[in-house]
């Protein structure tokens, strides 16, 4: 992802939200969130983040999936103890390779759901989960900026990457916990569950933070950003959380944040006086 500041990406991922909540209100739902599918703004002042590819997009009724989803818990407890009642009642080799839970699993692994990932279905819920997980693995996969002239030779390749080259100077690996992420559904789907009910995730993601942004500053930024996201994903039964209140939490990092430190903003567009856009 080319972006001009933290700020730049934050405003950009708020933007992919608020455009997100637009398409579930018509009747859409996106299914596949991830880095590649949100694009940033190139002039300040606009919408900062869009959505594109709409390969996996379904029509969406969201007022039927708020009306069923405080009976979600009893109705897969029901149909858990239906399948065992069927596995008692009929021979092995009748029974279906998958459980009746086998639901169609959409997205990209690494920013899928946890519910989407243990095929549970997949609701407007599950899209912004999955934008939590472009901002967690955004701050691990990059650290920092590329340089203004960088970005402009990017502009003039209508910023594309040459996979011949070697990758960008601001991109770096995952910690190992993170990769997990990438794996199998049933590991990235444990390892997801553990970063919301366990500190080592935290500690590993604030390391690499650290080591990878240099500048405190940012760093501390970044992790008090994570916390509050975290903490309000945390606070919601089954991670449910609205698209207005991830905004409000975005909101609130960018005005105790609204400029980026000398040398972590990149943004060529000139500013009124002496104000660089971010």
């Amino acid at each position: 992802m080319f972006f001009w500041s933290v700020q730049d990406f934050v405003m950009g991922l708020r933007g992919a939200l608020l455009g997100h909540e637009y398409l579930v209100q018509i009747g859409i739902l996106h299914r596949d969130i991830s880095e590649n599918n949100i694009l940033l703004a190139l002039i300040p002042g606009l919408i900062r983040g869009y959505i594109t590819d709409f390969d996996m997009a379904i029509p969406y009724d969201m007022q039927s999936v708020q009306q069923s989803v405080n009976r979600q818990d009893s109705r897969v407890r029901l149909e858990r103890m239906r399948h065992l009642y069927d596995r008692q009642s009929q021979p092995s080799d009748s029974l279906p390779p998958v459980g009746p839970f086998k639901a169609e699993r959409t997205g990209t692994t690494p920013f899928m759901s946890i519910n989407v990932l243990g095929r549970k279905g997949h609701t407007h819920y599950d899209d912004v989960e999955s934008f939590l997980y472009v901002l967690v693995l955004f701050f691990m996969t990059y650290k920092h900026p590329l340089s203004i002239v960088d970005l402009r030779n990017a502009e003039t390749q209508n910023y594309t990457q040459n996979v011949t080259k070697a990758r960008r100077s601001h991109i770096t690996d995952w910690p190992p916990l993170f990769q997990r992420w990438n794996g199998l559904p049933v590991d990235a789907a444990g390892s997801k569950l553990a970063f919301f009910t366990l500190d080592d995730h935290v500690l590993a993601f604030e390391g690499h933070v650290k080591h990878s942004w240099k500048n405190k500053d940012v760093a501390l930024s970044i992790a008090y950003l994570l916390e509050s996201c975290r903490d309000l994903f945390n606070s919601r039964p089954e991670r449910r959380v609205s698209h207005k209140d991830f905004i409000d939490v975005l909101d609130e990092w960018l005005e105790l944040y609204p400029v980026p430190p000398a040398g972590y903003n990149s943004c060529p567009a000139p500013g009124s006086g002496q104000q660089q856009p971010v």
